[in-house]
């Protein structure tokens, strides 16, 4: 009985870390889309993408727990070019990156979804 009352308890803290962790990086998510969308191709959004790019910095251990690498690499990789495309002033270029990085924000979400594939 012992047993069965541990594993039991073993899984709803299971289930409380995936439920924690997912709403971490919906939070994460959140400041991170909210940042990009309101990003222009101008002066003022390079320096808004300079303080994303410290702030993924800063989360980017943390999330990489919780997300395959190849997703954490890929945003990375995106928001050099964002940052990159922003300094250089190219508008079409830029968009392209911004819609780049969107959809790695949203697969970074999607990965840290609370499933029974994060359970099991």
């Amino acid at each position: 009985m012992k047993s069965f009352a541990i594993s039991i308890l073993t899984l709803a803290i299971i289930c409380g870390v995936i439920i924690w962790n997912y709403a971490y990086i919906n939070k994460i998510y959140n400041y991170m889309n909210e940042t990009v969308n309101s990003l222009e191709c101008n002066e003022v959004s390079a320096a808004k993408a300079e303080e994303l790019w410290r702030f993924w910095k800063k989360k980017n251990i943390v999330i990489a727990l919780s997300i395959p690498h190849r997703v954490s690499d890929e945003l990375e990789r995106n928001l050099v070019v964002l940052r990159t495309k922003l300094k250089n002033g190219s508008n079409y270029e830029f968009e392209e990156s911004k819609s780049l990085v969107l959809n790695s924000i949203e697969e970074m979400r999607i990965h840290a979804e609370a499933s029974l594939d994060s359970i099991f």
